[in-house]
């Protein structure tokens, strides 16, 4: 397209003019970044303390169900420590000195022996004792 120079105020009119249109738009659009920026770094900052915040929370919570679990340790603690072995019989028969006597011949420990015939465990050891002595002695 040929440019007609005959007028050239009208084509210097015209070159500034769309410089000038240049110029606003540079100067709007560098204006529009600053405030998008501003914007971004309130929102990243404001996220920052909602994270902060929230996290802040979670390790109160987290203090809070450790303090919780330690309790619970501790009763279960004291309740074990308050449950007492239970023994079904007071005494051990004849039935059960063999018995005893049968597994130790055969290589049960007395804590193996006490819990499979639910005989306590120092009882089993006397009896054995006792066994040892009467062997021994003839």
């Amino acid at each position: 397209m040929p440019i007609n120079v005959e007028h050239p105020l009208a084509y210097y009119g015209t070159l500034s003019a769309a410089m000038s249109a240049c110029l606003y738009l540079f100067i709007t659009l560098a204006r529009d970044l600053r405030r998008l920026k501003r914007r971004v770094d309130r929102r990243q900052s404001e996220g920052e303390r909602e994270t902060g915040k929230q996290l802040a929370s979670l390790e109160t919570r987290l203090g809070e169900w450790a303090v919780l679990t330690r309790d619970v340790e501790e009763k279960v603690a004291c309740l074990s420590a308050l449950r007492r072995p239970q023994t079904i019989s007071s005494g051990v028969d004849a039935n059960q000195r063999t018995q005893v006597i049968r597994l130790a011949r055969r290589g049960d420990r007395p804590d193996q022996i006490a819990a499979e015939l639910r005989v306590p465990k120092n009882e089993v050891e006397l009896l054995l004792k006792v066994q040892r002595a009467v062997v021994r002695a003839f």
